[in-house]
């Protein structure tokens, strides 16, 4: 299935860790269990790595030290989850759409 799929991915890359981690929806096709066991993993293990990572899922956001807004391939705005649902109209809409 995707969901089995996307977890021998992710511990593909687990295994190979270097210093800068790239992640890109890396919970799409997972399961709530282990969505949680994988972000305390990246939160808590890997919290000495340099991780780029994309998702559209707020509670992930908010534990995130920057975020970089894109629209159409442009930087709109930086900062933290707070920051920008304070100050950024579209991040705001993103964050309440999910």
């Amino acid at each position: 299935s995707g969901g089995e799929k996307q977890r021998l991915a992710l511990a593909r890359t687990f295994a190979k860790l270097g210093k800068i981690i790239l992640l890109d929806e890396y919970t799409s096709n997972i399961d709530i269990d282990d969505e949680h066991s994988i972000n305390y993993i990246l939160m808590n293990e890997f919290a000495d790595k340099t991780v780029f990572l994309t998702t559209h899922k707020p509670y992930i956001l908010n534990k995130v030290d920057r975020i970089v807004l894109l629209d159409k391939g442009q930087i709109v705005s930086m900062g933290k989850h707070e920051e920008l649902r304070n100050n950024c109209e579209l991040y705001r809409n993103i964050v309440n759409s999910a």
